[in-house]
This record gives structure tokens, C-alpha cells and sequence, in this order.
């Protein structure tokens, strides 16, 4: 910047000596002049030619700079967004009490009849019936009787409380003892015609255990008379 101040400055003196005195004398400043100003002009070159050396010198050390830069940065990761979780299957809803389908042995079905119970809230009073009604023994009505007494003797005691269960020894623990011992005596002598309709029983009752419908001593107690109700109608 100083040099191209001095070369202007050298331009103005040269048009204002231009300007006076003889003609003589002009010349000799102007050759004066124009010599000083070729030389600064020179120098100026010089000082631009290595400026821009300068400059090159500076780009090509930022550009080696940038590299080792972009060397060291580490290579960015893809992108893969974590999935949402699953939120699965809604849960299904407690389906109500419906009546028990029994899985009848082959053999005609016995139809319905005047004596058909009625079914209470468990609605098992008919299925039972109808299990009952196809058991293959020569002594069924009189079996169906006793094992009715069993069931009816039982969801007393548990009415009267005779059967809470604790930590050690559940109710329902409780209950299946005494309906065993209450039961097995009486199909012992026809047992292979009993066996079906004891494990559909027995499966209806571990269901509505399962599904939570056996909260109190009166749903147990509940649930045990209608039991009792279709052993009692079967003939």
C-alpha cells in the first residue's frame, strides 16, 4: 500500500512540475521522475509477484491443512432410527360365562327331556346333564345321585367357610381333595364309563378357576350346586 501512495504521489509532482518552469528543467524532472517512478513501479511488481507467492505459498498450506483435518474427522455413521417398540397385542377381554361344550363319547346323544335343569350364572347345569346322560354304566342314575350329594355336601362347607385355603394349602387345593375323596368311591366300580365326564368336569372347573370367576367361598359355592343340579337330573 505505501508503494502504490508513492507512485501516485510521483504521478501528481510529475503533472505539476509539468505545469512550471522551463522547458529544460521540465524535461530533467520528468526524466527524473519517470525514472524514480519506473523504479517504483518495479518494486512494486516485486512486492506484488511476492505477495502473491505469498499467497499461493498460504493456500497451498490451508489446503494441506483442510486435508489432515478432513483426514482426522472420523466418517460420519448412517442414520438408522431405533424402531418403535412393538406395542402387541391388545389383550383379549374376559369373554362371559359360556356354557361348557362337553366332548361326548360316540354313541347317540341323549335328547332333552322334561327334566333338564336350568342353568345358573356359571351356565354349566346343562352341560353337565348332558355328560352325565352319556356315561356308559348300568348303575348311572343311582352313580349320578351320590356324586351329586359330593358336590352339594361340599360347596356347603365351603360356604361355611369350612374350606379357606392359606399360603401352605390353597382353596382350591382344599376343595379338589375333598371332592376326590367324596368322589372316587363312587365311580371306582365303573370307573372306565366315568372317566370322560370326570376330566370334562374337572377341565370346566379349572377353567373358570382360570379365568378368575372363583373369587369368593360363594362363587365356589355357586358354582359347585349347579354342578350338583345337572348330576341330579341325569337318569
Amino acid at each position: 500500500m505505501k508503494t502504490i501512495r508513492r507512485l501516485v504521489v510521483s504521478i501528481l509532482m510529475l503533472f505539476a512540475a509539468g505545469c512550471s518552469d522551463t522547458p529544460e528543467a521540465r524535461v530533467e524532472r520528468t526524466e527524473a521522475s519517470i525514472t524514480k517512478t519506473l523504479g517504483d513501479a518495479k518494486k512494486l511488481l516485486a512486492e506484488l509477484a511476492k505477495n502473491e507467492k505469498s499467497i499461493a505459498e498460504e493456500k497451498s498450506k490451508l489446503t494441506e491443512l483442510m486435508a489432515r483435518l478432513n483426514g482426522m474427522m472420523p466418517t460420519p455413521l448412517p442414520h438408522n432410527p431405533l424402531p418403535s417398540p412393538n406395542p402387541g397385542p391388545a389383550p383379549s377381554p374376559v369373554p362371559a360365562p359360556s356354557p361348557v361344550t362337553p366332548v361326548l363319547p360316540p354313541g347317540p346323544i341323549t335328547p332333552a327331556s322334561p327334566t333338564e335343569p336350568v342353568d345358573g350364572r356359571f351356565a354349566i347345569a346343562k352341560a353337565v346333564w348332558r355328560i352325565g346322560s352319556a356315561v356308559d354304566s348300568p348303575e348311572r342314575a343311582s352313580e349320578a345321585q351320590a356324586l351329586a350329594a359330593v358336590f352339594s355336601s361340599v360347596a356347603s362347607q365351603v360356604a361355611a367357610g369350612g374350606l379357606n385355603g392359606s399360603l401352605v394349602d390353597p382353596q382350591w387345593h382344599k376343595i379338589s381333595v375333598a371332592l376326590s375323596a367324596g368322589n372316587k368311591p363312587i365311580i371306582a366300580k365303573h370307573l372306565a364309563g366315568w372317566k370322560s365326564a370326570a376330566e370334562q368336569l374337572s377341565e370346566a372347573i379349572g377353567k373358570f378357576y382360570g379365568d378368575d370367576k372363583l373369587k369368593s367361598n360363594s362363587d365356589w359355592a355357586d358354582m359347585l350346586n349347579e354342578i350338583a343340579s345337572g348330576l341330579k337330573a341325569v337318569k
